[in-house]
């Protein structure tokens, strides 16, 4: 008999009947029954292969439900068979997608796959929340216990965790949406991919794993491609900024990927409008947050600026909100497509007035309320005239108004237009015509 196995918003509603074809649970075995039902999973697999997972899920599905009641090794085995089903599904759907797909087919490769990613996913966010729970014995002699059980086992969470990763990363390459019926994945099955990439990147440790790291941008990006995820993905990412501080850079490192290696551009502007749109009151309420997204978007116009270039209209209104971490983040955005765009000699007009445009929007903040900003914007004026960025005609204008702040009541902002002014003096071939008398102290 055919069924549809509906991914389920908690574990529990697998043990529910709510329509007449819908998948459930007929049995939650034992943990007593468990490694004999592991057995039975694993002839039945080498038997008929990934089918097998049709009749073999609720033995699995009870290793889930009973994880944290049952030994490691039970749990570790499931692990690995996961893989290996999955794996070898990959290996068979090439050629079952290119072929003629009648509806029982198609049916049963569909469960068959939302029946592995599910699970796999669920295992995933189980052992990763177990890494990174503080441990008991952290506090007591060199967590003992902890290497101990990892020795006995030969388990690395790290290594499996990678694995499981590149292997979604092969299946969701595949042109899976003609499982479905119309070829359009399910948004679900999309949520569930791609909430598990992203509780993974709330783990520092995982963004400091370049090659997990990669893979997981590598399926954010094939889900936001092949399976309508820019939205849903944009929004995300804002919402990782606003409580995760340390993905600001992991995240535009993300996102260069996305533009380099896969062409989505999209996602950038996206995620620009939506920065644009915030409240100026909550961003001057939201101080870590803030940061988050300021050192984001530097970030990213540093590593992408003709690409942050056709947003910046979006951003620049931030210029005069209340939040002095996104004025200083917008201003950095100006400073970094100004070297690397807008510095060229080619220029056409349009864009010699953009630019001309972002140094009236630097020059405005010399002057800015607060200190912070104007010792960032003479940073990024430090870093315009050290890249001989600065057309030479601004040079005299712009030493006039870095003078007033050799005066500047903050320490910072002095020492920064000292070695402004020193800078460009260096660099303006008529140096020796500056009048010295523009840089005494008042009386």
């Amino acid at each position: 008999m055919s069924f549809d196995f509906t991914l389920p918003l908690c574990k529990d509603d697998l043990l529910n009947r709510t329509g007449a074809s819908q998948y459930v649970v007929d049995e939650v075995y034992s943990i007593r029954q468990l490694p004999g039902k592991l057995q039975e999973c694993r002839s039945a697999f080498r038997a008929k292969g990934p089918r097998a997972m049709l009749e073999a899920f609720d033995s699995l599905f009870s290793v889930l439900t009973h994880q944290h009641n049952i030994e490691f090794g039970l749990r570790e085995e499931t692990w690995e068979l996961l893989l290996k089903v999955m794996t070898a599904h990959c290996s068979q759907l090439p050629s079952v997608l290119d072929g003629e797909l009648d509806s029982t087919d198609r049916l049963d490769h569909l469960n068959i796959l939302k029946m592995t990613t599910y699970l796999l996913c669920q295992f995933v966010e189980s052992f990763e929340a177990e890494a990174t729970k503080p441990s008991v014995n952290a506090a007591t002699k060199g967590r003992g216990k902890a290497k101990k059980k990892e020795v006995l086992t030969g388990w690395d969470w790290e290594a499996e965790r990678e694995k499981s990763v590149q292997t979604l990363l092969q299946v969701l390459q595949l042109n899976l949406n003609r499982l479905w019926d119309p070829p359009v994945a399910e948004e679900e099955f999309v949520n569930l991919v791609t909430c598990c990439c992203y509780k993974l990147l709330e783990n520092p440790s995982v963004t400091k794993n370049r090659v997990t790291k990669d893979a997981i941008f590598h399926l954010l990006g094939t889900m936001v491609k092949k399976y309508n995820h820019g939205l849903g993905a944009s929004l995300k990412i804002i919402q990782l900024l606003q409580h995760f501080e340390h993905l600001s850079s992991p995240l535009a490192q993300g996102l260069e990927l996305f533009v380099t290696e896969l062409g989505l551009k999209g996602v950038v502007g996206e995620i620009m409008r939506e920065l644009g749109k915030m409240d100026p009151r909550d961003l001057a309420r939201d101080n870590s947050g803030t940061r988050a997204y300021a050192a984001f978007m530097v970030e990213l116009a540093e590593r992408i600026p003709e690409v942050m270039l056709p947003n910046i209209s979006v951003l620049i209104p931030l210029l005069d909100g209340e939040s002095y971490s996104m004025r200083n983040g917008v201003l950095g955005v100006l400073g970094e497509i100004l070297v690397k765009v807008l510095s060229k000699e080619d220029l056409d007009a349009n864009l010699k007035n953009t630019r001309d445009q972002f140094l009236d929007k630097l020059e405005d903040h010399i002057h800015d309320v607060h200190a912070f900003v104007r010792s960032k914007v003479l940073q990024v004026w430090l870093t315009v005239v050290n890249e001989k960025a600065l057309p030479l005609p601004r040079q005299h204008h712009l030493v006039d108004l870095v003078i007033g702040r050799l005066q500047d009541r903050s320490s910072q902002v002095r020492k920064y237009a000292v070695q402004l002014i020193t800078a460009l003096l260096r660099s303006n071939p008529f140096a020796a015509k500056v009048s010295i008398l523009g840089v005494k102290p008042g009386p």
